[in-house]
């Protein structure tokens, strides 16, 4: 995926300003609106069932501890639906690149399966904030590219974690972080951002690789008026 050229805008959770986040339709809102990636968190639930879905709990209750069954119950008194990896993929497939991102340890081998099943290598990357997961993708898959995503859990030893590259939040991009990637190598991927300055800005500097946002096509419009392809 990173062998493309130009600036890569991926949707966060989809077009996740205009449709509810990880769903289908902001999924398919997001290659409408001329996204590269779609972004989306993915879970696994007590009956083995990968699921997109971004928080731990729904309406009040632990995910991990619930079948599918139950997930989709709960979702469906919200008036949305959960859906699975699976359908993702299908939806995805032929149309737009995608990057997982992983929420918890434990099923990385059943992520990285399913959806090489369904897409080449070169179609989608892993991420997570666990250094753990990244480093357990970069052991078994070596041609999958996985990303270090950066929030709170940033510390100046991530340089040893086997990621492909990063995938920082705006607030962290300092110079100490641009001279650390430069000397890992490693491209920067940067989360959310969501108004003009900020994508102009960040999308011109040549040391961004590309930047999620819950507005895609604002995203693109930005890379248009500024000829970054």
């Amino acid at each position: 995926m990173f062998g493309r050229s130009g600036k890569i805008i991926m949707a966060h959770r989809g077009a996740s300003a205009y449709e509810r986040e990880n769903t289908l339709r902001a999924f398919e809102r997001a290659i409408e609106l001329g996204a590269d990636v779609v972004e989306f968190d993915v879970r696994k639930t007590a009956d083995h069932v990968l699921i997109v879905h971004h928080d731990e709990k729904i309406r009040g209750r632990i995910i991990r501890e619930l079948p599918y069954a139950d997930v989709g119950r709960l979702a469906g008194r919200g008036g949305f639906h959960v859906p699975m990896l699976e359908e993702v993929l299908i939806l995805a497939r032929g149309r737009i690149g995608l990057n997982a991102e992983l929420k918890e340890q434990g099923y990385e081998a059943d992520v990285a399966a399913l959806m090489g099943a369904f897409l080449d290598d070169s179609d989608f990357v892993l991420s997570s904030f666990n250094e753990a997961s990244v480093e357990f993708i970069k052991g078994r898959y070596p041609a999958i590219q996985a990303g270090l995503v950066l929030g709170k859990n940033f510390h100046r030893g991530i340089g040893r974690v086997k990621a492909d590259f990063w995938v920082p939040n705006w607030r962290l991009l300092d110079e100490t972080l641009f001279r650390m990637a430069e000397k890992q190598d490693k491209p920067l991927v940067v989360w959310t951002l969501n108004d003009r300055r900020k994508l102009k800005r960040y999308l011109a500097d040549p040391r961004i690789r590309g930047v999620i946002t819950d507005r895609p096509d604002l995203a693109v419009s930005v890379r248009r008026e500024c000829l970054l392809f």
